[in-house]
Protein backbone atom coordinates (compact mmCIF):
# COMPACT_ATOMS: atom_id res chain seq x y z
CA UNK A 1 0.00 0.00 0.00
CA UNK A 2 2.82 2.42 0.71
CA UNK A 3 3.57 2.44 -3.02
CA UNK A 4 -0.02 3.43 -3.87
CA UNK A 5 -1.48 6.91 -3.61
CA UNK A 6 -4.91 5.30 -3.59
CA UNK A 7 -6.53 1.89 -3.78
CA UNK A 8 -7.64 1.07 -7.35
CA UNK A 9 -11.19 1.99 -8.29
CA UNK A 10 -11.99 -1.58 -9.25
CA UNK A 11 -11.06 -2.99 -5.84
CA UNK A 12 -14.09 -5.03 -4.77
CA UNK A 13 -12.85 -6.07 -1.33
CA UNK A 14 -9.77 -5.44 0.81
CA UNK A 15 -8.53 -8.17 3.16
CA UNK A 16 -5.86 -7.81 5.83
CA UNK A 17 -5.20 -11.30 7.12
CA UNK A 18 -3.06 -12.19 10.14
CA UNK A 19 -0.84 -9.05 10.11
CA UNK A 20 2.42 -9.15 12.02
CA UNK A 21 3.62 -5.63 11.20
CA UNK A 22 1.75 -2.35 11.41
CA UNK A 23 0.41 -0.07 8.72
CA UNK A 24 3.16 2.27 7.58
CA UNK A 25 3.19 5.84 8.85
CA UNK A 26 6.10 8.29 8.62
CA UNK A 27 5.73 11.34 10.92
CA UNK A 28 8.55 13.11 9.11
CA UNK A 29 6.36 13.22 5.99
CA UNK A 30 3.21 14.59 7.61
CA UNK A 31 3.82 18.08 6.28
CA UNK A 32 4.18 16.79 2.73
CA UNK A 33 1.10 17.52 0.65
CA UNK A 34 1.54 14.35 -1.43
CA UNK A 35 2.24 11.96 1.46
CA UNK A 36 -0.41 9.49 2.59
CA UNK A 37 0.08 6.91 5.29
CA UNK A 38 -1.27 3.42 4.68
CA UNK A 39 -4.03 4.10 7.20
CA UNK A 40 -5.09 7.16 5.20
CA UNK A 41 -5.03 5.21 1.93
CA UNK A 42 -7.38 2.61 3.42
CA UNK A 43 -9.57 5.22 5.10
CA UNK A 44 -10.00 7.14 1.85
CA UNK A 45 -10.91 3.93 0.03
CA UNK A 46 -13.57 3.09 2.61
CA UNK A 47 -15.06 6.57 2.76
CA UNK A 48 -14.60 8.06 -0.70
CA UNK A 49 -15.13 4.87 -2.70
CA UNK A 50 -17.66 3.18 -0.40
CA UNK A 51 -15.17 0.35 0.03
CA UNK A 52 -15.24 -2.74 2.21
CA UNK A 53 -12.54 -4.37 4.31
CA UNK A 54 -12.09 -7.59 6.30
CA UNK A 55 -9.50 -7.63 9.09
CA UNK A 56 -8.49 -10.91 10.76
CA UNK A 57 -5.99 -10.16 13.53
CA UNK A 58 -4.30 -12.53 15.97
CA UNK A 59 -5.35 -11.58 19.50
CA UNK A 60 -1.79 -11.86 20.86
CA UNK A 61 0.04 -9.84 18.19
CA UNK A 62 1.00 -6.41 19.51
CA UNK A 63 2.55 -3.35 17.89
CA UNK A 64 -0.31 -2.82 15.42
CA UNK A 65 -1.20 0.61 16.79
CA UNK A 66 -2.09 2.20 13.44
CA UNK A 67 -4.24 -0.71 12.30
CA UNK A 68 -6.05 -0.87 15.63
CA UNK A 69 -6.57 2.90 15.62
CA UNK A 70 -8.19 2.62 12.19
CA UNK A 71 -10.54 -0.10 13.47
CA UNK A 72 -11.36 1.94 16.58
CA UNK A 73 -12.45 4.83 14.40
CA UNK A 74 -14.99 2.39 13.01
CA UNK A 75 -16.09 1.41 16.51
CA UNK A 76 -14.21 -1.90 16.74
CA UNK A 77 -11.65 -2.69 19.45
CA UNK A 78 -9.49 -5.86 19.63
CA UNK A 79 -9.03 -7.53 23.02
CA UNK A 80 -5.55 -8.97 23.62
CA UNK A 81 -6.48 -12.02 25.68
CA UNK A 82 -7.55 -15.56 24.76
CA UNK A 83 -11.22 -16.49 25.00
CA UNK A 84 -12.28 -19.84 26.43
CA UNK A 85 -15.89 -20.91 26.64
CA UNK A 86 -17.07 -23.81 28.77
CA UNK A 87 -20.58 -23.31 27.46
CA UNK A 88 -19.85 -23.57 23.73
CA UNK A 89 -16.65 -25.23 22.55
CA UNK A 90 -15.53 -28.37 20.75
CA UNK A 91 -12.70 -29.32 23.11
CA UNK A 92 -13.93 -30.36 26.53
CA UNK A 93 -10.68 -29.67 28.37
CA UNK A 94 -9.13 -26.46 27.04
CA UNK A 95 -12.37 -24.84 25.76
CA UNK A 96 -10.47 -22.63 23.29
CA UNK A 97 -11.90 -24.16 20.09
CA UNK A 98 -15.01 -22.06 20.21
CA UNK A 99 -18.39 -22.77 18.69
CA UNK A 100 -19.94 -19.44 17.77
CA UNK A 101 -23.43 -18.75 19.08
CA UNK A 102 -25.87 -17.56 16.44
CA UNK A 103 -27.99 -14.51 17.22
CA UNK A 104 -31.76 -14.48 17.01
CA UNK A 105 -33.65 -13.38 13.93
CA UNK A 106 -33.49 -9.74 15.01
CA UNK A 107 -29.70 -9.70 14.97
CA UNK A 108 -27.43 -8.31 12.27
CA UNK A 109 -25.87 -11.70 11.58
CA UNK A 110 -29.17 -13.48 11.01
CA UNK A 111 -29.26 -12.18 7.44
CA UNK A 112 -26.21 -14.37 6.80
CA UNK A 113 -26.57 -17.51 8.89
CA UNK A 114 -30.34 -17.41 8.52
CA UNK A 115 -31.92 -20.82 8.98
CA UNK A 116 -28.89 -22.20 10.82
CA UNK A 117 -29.93 -20.40 13.98
CA UNK A 118 -33.21 -22.32 14.14
CA UNK A 119 -31.81 -25.82 13.65
CA UNK A 120 -31.25 -28.10 16.62
CA UNK A 121 -28.26 -29.62 14.80
CA UNK A 122 -27.10 -26.47 13.06
CA UNK A 123 -23.72 -26.47 11.27
CA UNK A 124 -21.16 -24.81 13.53
CA UNK A 125 -19.10 -21.68 12.95
CA UNK A 126 -15.72 -22.31 14.58
CA UNK A 127 -13.14 -19.93 16.05
CA UNK A 128 -9.73 -21.10 17.29
CA UNK A 129 -7.14 -19.09 19.23
CA UNK A 130 -9.49 -16.15 19.33
CA UNK A 131 -9.67 -12.97 21.34
CA UNK A 132 -12.80 -10.90 21.70
CA UNK A 133 -14.08 -7.73 20.06
CA UNK A 134 -16.00 -4.87 21.60
CA UNK A 135 -17.26 -1.49 20.49
CA UNK A 136 -15.48 1.78 21.19
CA UNK A 137 -18.88 3.48 21.02
CA UNK A 138 -20.03 1.88 24.29
CA UNK A 139 -22.62 2.24 25.76
CA UNK A 140 -23.99 3.28 22.36
CA UNK A 141 -23.55 1.19 19.21
CA UNK A 142 -23.41 4.01 16.70
CA UNK A 143 -21.73 7.35 16.27
CA UNK A 144 -22.41 10.34 14.03
CA UNK A 145 -19.28 11.48 12.23
CA UNK A 146 -17.96 14.89 13.17
CA UNK A 147 -18.96 17.39 10.54
CA UNK A 148 -21.25 14.88 8.83
CA UNK A 149 -24.84 15.30 9.97
CA UNK A 150 -26.04 12.61 7.58
CA UNK A 151 -23.10 10.28 8.13
CA UNK A 152 -22.82 7.68 10.87
CA UNK A 153 -21.09 4.42 11.73
CA UNK A 154 -22.95 1.59 13.44
CA UNK A 155 -21.39 -1.39 15.25
CA UNK A 156 -22.99 -4.83 15.56
CA UNK A 157 -21.78 -8.18 16.83
CA UNK A 158 -21.96 -10.91 14.22
CA UNK A 159 -21.18 -14.10 16.18
CA UNK A 160 -20.76 -14.40 19.95
CA UNK A 161 -19.77 -16.87 22.64
CA UNK A 162 -22.12 -18.27 25.26
CA UNK A 163 -22.55 -16.40 28.54
CA UNK A 164 -19.91 -18.66 30.15
CA UNK A 165 -16.95 -17.33 28.17
CA UNK A 166 -13.92 -15.95 30.02
CA UNK A 167 -10.77 -14.35 28.59
CA UNK A 168 -7.26 -15.09 29.88
CA UNK A 169 -4.08 -13.01 29.72
CA UNK A 170 -0.66 -14.29 28.64
CA UNK A 171 -0.09 -15.72 32.12
CA UNK A 172 -3.30 -17.73 31.98
CA UNK A 173 -5.05 -15.49 34.50
CA UNK A 174 -8.69 -14.61 33.86
CA UNK A 175 -8.98 -10.89 33.11
CA UNK A 176 -12.72 -10.66 32.44
CA UNK A 177 -15.79 -12.03 34.16
CA UNK A 178 -17.81 -14.79 32.55
CA UNK A 179 -20.16 -13.40 29.94
CA UNK A 180 -20.99 -13.13 26.27
CA UNK A 181 -17.98 -12.12 24.14
CA UNK A 182 -18.08 -10.94 20.53
CA UNK A 183 -16.06 -13.21 18.21
CA UNK A 184 -16.86 -11.45 14.93
CA UNK A 185 -18.27 -7.99 14.43
CA UNK A 186 -19.04 -5.51 11.70
CA UNK A 187 -19.32 -1.78 11.36
CA UNK A 188 -21.26 -0.05 8.61
CA UNK A 189 -20.79 3.56 7.55
CA UNK A 190 -23.91 5.05 6.02
CA UNK A 191 -23.98 8.33 4.15
CA UNK A 192 -27.31 9.91 3.26
CA UNK A 193 -27.19 12.42 0.43
CA UNK A 194 -29.57 15.20 1.48
CA UNK A 195 -30.16 16.26 -2.12
CA UNK A 196 -30.75 12.91 -3.82
CA UNK A 197 -31.94 10.99 -0.71
CA UNK A 198 -29.63 8.15 -1.79
CA UNK A 199 -27.64 6.24 0.82
CA UNK A 200 -24.20 4.72 0.27
CA UNK A 201 -22.52 2.13 2.47
CA UNK A 202 -19.03 1.09 3.55
CA UNK A 203 -18.20 -1.98 5.66
CA UNK A 204 -15.55 -3.21 8.07
CA UNK A 205 -15.78 -6.85 9.19
CA UNK A 206 -13.37 -8.08 11.90
CA UNK A 207 -12.34 -11.18 13.80
CA UNK A 208 -9.67 -11.45 16.50
CA UNK A 209 -8.00 -14.64 15.31
CA UNK A 210 -5.29 -15.32 12.75
CA UNK A 211 -6.83 -18.74 12.00
CA UNK A 212 -10.10 -17.49 10.56
CA UNK A 213 -9.10 -17.95 6.91
CA UNK A 214 -7.00 -21.05 7.52
CA UNK A 215 -7.68 -24.20 5.52
CA UNK A 216 -8.35 -26.01 8.79
CA UNK A 217 -11.30 -23.74 9.51
CA UNK A 218 -12.50 -22.24 6.23
CA UNK A 219 -11.74 -25.37 4.23
CA UNK A 220 -13.51 -27.78 6.59
CA UNK A 221 -16.81 -28.67 4.94
CA UNK A 222 -18.28 -29.89 8.23
CA UNK A 223 -18.17 -26.33 9.59
CA UNK A 224 -20.44 -23.46 8.56
CA UNK A 225 -17.60 -20.94 8.21
CA UNK A 226 -17.32 -21.23 4.43
CA UNK A 227 -21.04 -20.87 3.70
CA UNK A 228 -21.55 -17.97 6.08
CA UNK A 229 -18.46 -16.04 5.01
CA UNK A 230 -19.30 -16.65 1.36
CA UNK A 231 -22.61 -14.93 2.00
CA UNK A 232 -20.94 -12.05 3.84
CA UNK A 233 -18.30 -11.53 1.16
CA UNK A 234 -20.78 -11.68 -1.69
CA UNK A 235 -22.82 -9.00 0.09
CA UNK A 236 -20.16 -6.51 1.14
CA UNK A 237 -17.84 -6.82 -1.88
CA UNK A 238 -18.22 -3.62 -3.90
CA UNK A 239 -20.15 -3.70 -7.15
CA UNK A 240 -21.27 -0.12 -6.87
CA UNK A 241 -21.41 2.55 -4.18
CA UNK A 242 -25.06 1.77 -3.43
CA UNK A 243 -24.61 -1.96 -2.82
CA UNK A 244 -25.65 -2.95 0.69
CA UNK A 245 -26.19 -5.83 3.06
CA UNK A 246 -29.83 -6.80 2.77
CA UNK A 247 -31.67 -3.48 3.10
CA UNK A 248 -28.47 -1.66 3.96
CA UNK A 249 -28.65 -0.81 7.67
CA UNK A 250 -27.72 -3.17 10.46
CA UNK A 251 -31.09 -3.03 12.19
CA UNK A 252 -32.89 -3.28 8.88
CA UNK A 253 -31.72 -6.86 8.45
CA UNK A 254 -34.22 -7.91 11.09
CA UNK A 255 -37.67 -9.24 10.16
CA UNK A 256 -39.37 -6.36 11.98
CA UNK A 257 -37.86 -4.06 9.35
CA UNK A 258 -38.70 -6.42 6.52
CA UNK A 259 -35.19 -7.77 6.26
CA UNK A 260 -34.62 -11.08 4.49
CA UNK A 261 -31.88 -13.64 4.34
CA UNK A 262 -29.52 -12.60 1.57
CA UNK A 263 -28.63 -16.12 0.49
CA UNK A 264 -29.91 -19.61 1.06
CA UNK A 265 -27.99 -21.70 3.58
CA UNK A 266 -27.02 -24.07 0.79
CA UNK A 267 -25.70 -21.25 -1.42
CA UNK A 268 -26.76 -23.07 -4.58
CA UNK A 269 -25.09 -22.41 -7.90
CA UNK A 270 -28.41 -21.37 -9.41
CA UNK A 271 -31.08 -19.04 -8.06
CA UNK A 272 -34.18 -20.66 -6.60
CA UNK A 273 -37.56 -19.21 -5.71
CA UNK A 274 -39.60 -20.14 -2.64
CA UNK A 275 -43.38 -19.88 -3.21
CA UNK A 276 -46.32 -20.20 -0.86
CA UNK A 277 -48.14 -23.59 -0.81
CA UNK A 278 -50.82 -22.21 -3.12
CA UNK A 279 -48.12 -20.95 -5.50
CA UNK A 280 -49.59 -17.44 -5.47
CA UNK A 281 -47.05 -15.60 -3.33
CA UNK A 282 -43.29 -15.40 -3.83
CA UNK A 283 -41.91 -15.72 -0.29
CA UNK A 284 -38.23 -15.17 -1.01
CA UNK A 285 -35.52 -15.69 -3.59
CA UNK A 286 -32.42 -17.67 -2.67
CA UNK A 287 -29.89 -15.80 -4.76
CA UNK A 288 -27.40 -17.70 -6.84
CA UNK A 289 -23.80 -17.72 -5.71
CA UNK A 290 -22.43 -15.76 -8.65
CA UNK A 291 -19.50 -17.11 -10.62
CA UNK A 292 -17.12 -14.32 -9.63
CA UNK A 293 -17.96 -14.92 -5.97
CA UNK A 294 -17.10 -18.60 -6.36
CA UNK A 295 -13.77 -17.65 -7.92
CA UNK A 296 -13.10 -15.04 -5.24
CA UNK A 297 -13.75 -17.42 -2.38
CA UNK A 298 -11.73 -20.19 -3.96
CA UNK A 299 -8.83 -17.75 -4.07
CA UNK A 300 -9.39 -16.89 -0.42
CA UNK A 301 -9.26 -20.53 0.66
CA UNK A 302 -6.25 -21.55 -1.38
CA UNK A 303 -4.07 -18.45 -1.34
CA UNK A 304 -4.62 -16.36 1.76
CA UNK A 305 -3.10 -18.78 4.33
CA UNK A 306 -0.02 -19.23 2.16
CA UNK A 307 0.55 -15.55 1.49
CA UNK A 308 -0.08 -14.73 5.13
CA UNK A 309 2.70 -17.09 6.14
CA UNK A 310 5.13 -15.55 3.67
CA UNK A 311 4.38 -11.83 4.00
CA UNK A 312 2.91 -11.48 7.47
CA UNK A 313 0.69 -8.51 6.74
CA UNK A 314 -1.45 -9.15 3.69
CA UNK A 315 -3.63 -6.76 1.79
CA UNK A 316 -5.54 -8.72 -0.79
CA UNK A 317 -7.09 -6.60 -3.53
CA UNK A 318 -10.00 -8.52 -5.03
CA UNK A 319 -11.00 -7.08 -8.35
CA UNK A 320 -14.40 -7.17 -9.96
CA UNK A 321 -13.28 -8.90 -13.13
CA UNK A 322 -11.62 -12.16 -12.15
Amino acid sequence: LKDLSSIPDDCALLIINAPTSDLESDPTQYNSFSYRSESEVIDRYLKEKSGSIIINKAYDVTGLDNLEALAEEWGISFGNSLVKDEGSSLDMNDHSKLVGVYGDDESFGSAYYGDYAGLSTAPKMIFTNSGYLETTYYPATEKTESGGFNTKKTYAEFITTSDKAVSYDVNGIADTNAGVKHLAAASVRTVLDSETAETTYSYMFCTNTADFFSNEILGNSSYANYDIMASVISSIARFDRYASMSLGGLSQNSPSYGGKQTHSTTLSATATEVWSPDAKELIKVNAAFETWHQVLFLVLITLVPLTAAVFGIVVRVKRKNL
